[in-house]
């Protein structure tokens, strides 16, 4: 009954699939543990932030490409200049 199964579960099931269940059950638990974790994490790292992204934009998780395109061409330029330094 604390993993949230009916009683009656138990009786009408066998020793394997009831298992099953209860590790279906102990995955849910753990994924909801993370979800609290990450939501906790990201609370904190908003916290500190100068400036929020917009509302929308964080709740749809909307990202935005063309600043992302940027900073990767920014990295990979600064890649390529460090090999071109190289001997």
């Amino acid at each position: 009954m604390a993993a949230g199964l009916p009683p009656a579960e138990f009786w009408i099931q066998t020793p394997g699939l009831y298992a099953l269940h209860l590790r279906g059950v102990a995955a849910a638990e753990e994924r909801r543990a993370m979800e609290i974790r990450s939501a906790a994490y990201l609370t904190a790292l908003l916290i500190r932030q100068q400036t929020l992204p917009p509302a929308q934009d964080w709740i749809t998780g909307k990202r935005d490409r063309a600043a992302e395109i940027q900073r990767w061409t920014a990295a990979w330029d600064r890649i390529d200049a460090a090999f071109a330094r190289r001997p």
